[in-house]
Order: structure tokens, then sequence, then C-alpha cells
């Protein structure tokens, strides 16, 4: 699925991570989640591949309209 600048941010605030926290978390440079964030470039797919894999294993679930929908229940998440 591919997911909007705005949500990776909300995501991210929802989780309570700073930039510099959840860049590390997703093992990504902060300049890079900072242009992801602004919608400004084009990042990698390995970049948005490794921001999906955290957010999901988190248990962050998206819509399909611009939002994010929350956190799926304690035993739906990645180990």
């Amino acid at each position: 699925m591919t997911f909007t600048s705005g949500q990776i941010r909300a995501a991210r605030e929802l989780l309570g991570m700073t930039q510099v926290d959840f860049a590390a978390a997703c093992g990504i440079n902060r300049t890079t989640l900072i242009t992801i964030e602004r919608d400004d470039g084009d990042p990698k797919r390995s970049t948005l591949l490794a921001v999906e894999t955290y957010l999901r294993a988190r248990g962050i679930r998206f819509s399909e309209e611009e939002g994010v929908i929350g956190r799926a229940p304690a035993d739906q998440r990645s180990p």
C-alpha cells in the first residue's frame, strides 16, 4: 500500500516519537524523514518499505483515504 507524507507524519506523532527517534527506529536518516514528511523529492522504495515495516510492526494501520486509523490491538501486531 502506498501512503502519504501526511499519514507518515500522523503515524509518527501517534506513536509520540520525535523525527530523530523515528528515523533511527526505521533505520533511515533524519534528513530523509524530513524530506518524506514534507512530500519533497522521491524517496527510494527501500526507504518507504523500511518506514512501512516499522509502522506496521508497531501496530499502525492506514486507511485508504488520507489519515491514520490508529493502532491495531496488541495481539494483531507483528512480533
